[in-house]
């Protein structure tokens, strides 16, 4: 079931962040996956736990910036699309948390694929 979600605020991350920082806030808030964005709110992409363990396995330490290792390249939707045509791709690629943005791409939400967010 995708649903908006309503607390997507507490998965947003600055693209600044340290790899800790960043493990830090998906350790507090019990997600996977956290969406990246400017300090204006452009959305930049979306960052993993299996991002971060491939970035420290291929030799970045807890204190690199997030930049080289976070999902530029995310899949998203814009405010207007009908979410429901997206159902199949969204269940193909098992996508947990779908990025909403405005025609300035700055995030205004997202929707939520079943993981509980705490």
């Amino acid at each position: 079931m995708i649903s908006k979600s309503k607390e997507w605020k507490k998965i947003v991350i600055s693209n600044n962040l340290t790899i800790k920082e960043c493990l830090l806030k998906l350790n507090k808030i019990g997600s996977q996956i956290l969406i990246v964005c400017s300090n204006k709110g452009v959305l930049k992409g979306t960052i993993t736990d299996g991002d971060i363990r491939r970035g420290l396995i291929n030799g970045f330490k807890l204190s690199s910036n997030i930049e080289k290792i976070y999902n530029h390249n995310p899949f998203f939707l814009k405010e207007e699309t009908n979410v429901k045509k997206f159902h199949k791709y969204v269940n193909d690629y098992t996508i947990k948390i779908i990025p909403i943005i405005n025609k300035k791409n700055l995030l205004v939400g997202s929707y939520n694929t079943g993981q509980k967010i705490n």
